[in-house]
């Protein structure tokens, strides 16, 4: 029997939690397997309605795809088009165009949506 409750704080997320945990081999059919969809549904809205996630923009995204491929500014003048252009886009004084977000999403392995700046096009 699923003993399902809602989550009103952080004890209760944590409670969910470990619940998920205990669950993760359940069979899809199963009534554990139930439980633990019922369960993440219940963690998704509790986590929406009280973690904010920050938005970070196009800029940083790409600086730290940077770092953690050790490039520099000039490695990504084939992506970007010119060493200015590179500089502009890292500096935050110019968006990252379609063609360039395109390149580099396939360059980093990762959507194209990172690398658009919804505010350009608002």
């Amino acid at each position: 029997m699923m003993n399902v409750k809602p989550i009103r704080n952080n004890s209760d997320l944590e409670e969910a939690l470990h619940r998920i945990n205990q669950l993760l081999d359940a069979k899809e059919g199963s009534p554990e397997f139930d439980e633990l969809e019922v369960i993440s549904v219940l963690v998704e809205d509790f986590e929406t309605r009280n973690y904010e996630i920050p938005e970070v923009s196009p800029q940083r995204i790409l600086k730290f795809l940077m770092k953690q491929n050790d490039l520099t500014q000039k490695d990504l003048i084939p992506y970007i088009g010119s060493k200015t252009g590179v500089s502009e886009v890292i500096n935050g004084k110019r968006s990252i165009s379609l063609k360039a977000a395109s390149k580099l999403s396939k360059k980093f392995n990762v959507s194209i949506d990172i690398f658009i700046d919804e505010s350009v096009f608002a």
